[in-house]
């Protein structure tokens, strides 16, 4: 099998050749390999190869005859690790740290089959919405290495957008799955709060806002993920039930007619890109095309307001986590921070327990506005982001992150299930993706109709400039 082959495949095609013997393990590692070594020169997405995997026979590799088995698959530098690996979180202040135990996803997604190849690159404490750290510098997007891959999955979602891996861990407390899955043409779903486990490094910190995930290049890989991932840790605060029928089961049932809302405002002084809204527009027309209802509306709640909250909450929890990390021999020296962490610690240093007892407060007013907006509406649908994938090098700061996420961040506060949907290209040929968000624990309309929009605006046929396929 050669590189092009096998990269047309996704997780689930790659594991059924494994289960025909058309191809081991061993084969598929060596090929993602080749593919990382000739291409992460120009991504910069890859931080390491778990070399002792290339040094085991395909039977020690794959334990298990899982959905996944023998597929290999990348870990994001930070959340969710696995045991005795490398996790340094783009920081200085975690040089050198591993992880000591195996995150209870990981569990899964390793007893799924699939095998864990290396770990990819995140902006410092995943605090950005661009890929770029004081330690490994800047992930570039395969569709264009001038532009950001987006954060704080872009090293995941680069390396799988350009065919390394088909599918690449992600967590999401801000848009950090979605909003890079935009960016670089996948399929980036943040479960429900409590659908997949944070543990048991995390469980309910910081405030629910993180789930943990993946990226995929398909809508049936992200289905069969979800089965596999779903369901909590030994110690977890937030669980659901179990739905009665798999998700990848569930993706090709008739949808019921459904009501749709559709956001085509800016929530900031600021338009949308014409592109994105085009492509957002003509999203929501489809669905009115085939028999659902569509209005224009979004949740009734003041950005600008909810911003300063926002800002005080993570600048506290900013302060508090180098702080954590910074104790030992390494010292807590906040100059070597990157420009946005060392800001949001120096607001954070300075702000109260009231205020952080308000910014909950202000939490707990959005997720009850959203909950009540699903009471009128199955989906909502907006733009991923408001813009095309950033141009290098990014402006790091807080208002930039905040109008970048501004879709996003309402979704991880409420809890609810969204998914990024690659929609659209732009004239310059950089994605588009658009944002589907549904009512609490309700995954399975947002798989179905990305199943619709994938047959209807096949996406898997694309590629970028910088592709496995491409080397020689």
């Amino acid at each position: 099998m050669k590189l092009d082959e096998y990269s047309s495949y996704d997780g689930l095609g790659l594991a059924e050749l494994i289960r025909k013997k058309d191809v081991t393990s061993i084969e598929l590692i060596e090929l993602a390999v080749n593919g990382a070594n000739g291409l992460n020169g120009k991504l910069n997405a890859i931080l390491e190869i778990f070399v002792d995997r290339l040094q085991k026979r395909s039977s020690d590799l794959v334990t298990s005859t899982g959905l996944f088995q023998g597929v290999p698959f990348l870990l994001k530098d930070s959340g969710a690790g696995e045991f005795g690996r490398k996790q340094e979180m783009g920081s200085h202040l975690c040089a050198g740290n591993h992880v000591g135990e195996t995150g209870y996803i990981i569990e899964k997604f390793l007893q799924s089959g699939m095998v864990s190849l290396g770990r990819t690159a995140v902006p410092e404490f995943c605090m950005s919405y661009s890929t770029e750290s004081p330690v490994h510098g800047v992930t570039r997007n395969p569709w264009d290495l001038a532009y950001s891959a987006g954060g704080s999955s872009g090293g995941s979602c680069a390396s799988v957008s350009s065919g390394i891996v088909p599918i690449a861990h992600g967590n999401d407390s801000a848009g950090s799955i979605r909003m890079p899955a935009s960016c670089c043409n996948l399929v980036g779903l943040k479960p429900s709060r409590g659908r997949t486990s944070i543990g048991p490094g995390e469980s309910d910190f910081p405030s629910g806002l993180n789930t943990e995930f993946a990226v995929t290049k398909t809508i049936r890989d992200c289905a069969a993920l979800l089965d596999v991932a779903e369901g909590p840790g030994i110690d977890e605060v937030r669980t659901l039930a179990a739905p009665k029928d798999s998700y990848l089961s569930s993706i090709n049932l008739t949808l019921p007619r459904l009501k749709v809302a559709v956001c085509l405002k800016s929530l900031i002084n600021q338009p949308i890109h014409d592109e994105v809204y085009s492509v957002v527009k003509n999203s929501a027309k489809l669905l009115e095309e085939l028999g659902h209802v569509v209005d224009e509306d979004y949740y009734d709640f003041n950005y600008s307001e909810f911003q300063y909250h926002d800002c005080n909450y993570l600048s506290a929890f900013t302060a508090a986590n180098v702080r954590r990390l910074g104790k030992g021999d390494k010292g807590c020296d906040v100059n070597k921070l990157d420009t946005l962490n060392k800001w949001f610690y120096d607001q954070g240093v300075n702000v109260g327990g009231v205020e952080v007892l308000a910014a909950l407060d202000a939490y707990n007013g959005l997720r009850q506005k959203v909950n009540r907006f699903f009471n009128h509406y199955d989906v909502l649908i907006t733009p991923t982001i408001m813009s095309l994938p950033e141009k290098l090098p990014i402006e790091n700061t807080f208002h930039k992150w905040a109008s970048s996420a501004q879709y996003l961040v309402p979704v991880n506060v409420a809890g609810n299930p969204a998914i990024s949907l690659p929609l659209g290209v732009s004239k310059s040929g950089l994605p588009i993706g658009v944002q589907i968000v549904s009512r609490f624990g309700d995954e399975k309309t947002l798989l179905q109709l990305g199943r619709i929009f994938e047959n209807r605006i096949p996406w898997n046929n694309r590629r970028p400039k910088v592709h496995v396929a491409n080397i020689k």
